[in-house]
C-alpha cells in the first residue's frame, strides 16, 4: 500500500486563511506534480483533501489530470492543526492500494516524518510517496518525492 502526501500548490494571500485559493503558479505546480505522479505508474484509489479551498483545488486538479475516475473526499482531519495520530487511525479503516492526502504545512512534513522518520521540507505542490505495510508510526519507507529534492536544492 502507498500513501502519497501532497502539500497544496502556491496560494494567493487573503484576509482569512480559509479564503486562500491557488495562484496561477500554484495551479501549474499541481499540474506538474499530477503528471509526475501519473508517470510513476501509481494507481491512486482514494483522494482525501483538507476542506480549505486551496487544498480542494489541488485535489481536483490531480483528479482531473491523472485520476478522473477517483472522486475527491473532504477530510476535516487534514485541515490546519491536524494531528498525525488522528489521520493514521482513520487510514486504518479502509485498505486501498494507494491513497493521496492533500494537506498543508506543517502537517504534510510532520506526517511524512511520523510515517518514515524522514525530515523533508515540503514545498508547495510537493508530493512524498511512502510505501506502507501497516499504518503505524515509523512503519513506512519513502519511495520518491516529486519534484525531486536533488533538483530543488542543487
Amino acid at each position: 500500500m502507498y500513501i502519497l502526501i501532497m502539500r497544496h500548490g502556491d496560494a494567493i494571500n487573503a484576509a482569512m486563511d480559509y479564503e486562500r485559493t491557488l495562484s496561477r503558479l500554484g495551479e501549474e505546480e499541481v499540474r506538474r506534480s499530477a503528471l509526475a505522479i501519473k508517470a510513476k505508474d501509481v494507481v491512486v484509489d482514494q483522494i482525501l483533501s483538507s476542506p480549505l479551498p486551496r487544498a480542494m483545488q489541488t485535489a481536483d486538479i490531480v483528479s482531473k489530470v491523472g485520476y478522473p475516475e477517483v472522486d475527491v473526499e473532504v477530510c476535516g482531519d487534514l485541515a490546519p492543526g491536524s494531528q498525525c495520530d488522528d489521520i493514521a487511525q482513520k487510514l486504518h479503516l479502509e485498505q486501498v492500494s494507494a491513497r493521496l492526502l492533500v494537506c498543508h504545512q506543517p502537517f504534510a512534513g510532520r506526517m511524512v516524518q511520523y510515517l518514515t522518520q524522514e525530515d523533508i521540507p515540503m514545498g508547495t505542490g510537493m508530493v512524498a510517496c511512502i510505501k506502507m505495510n501497516s499504518i503505524n508510526q515509523y512503519s513506512g519507507e519513502l519511495e520518491w518525492v516529486v519534484p525531486d529534492l536533488h533538483v530543488l536544492y542543487v
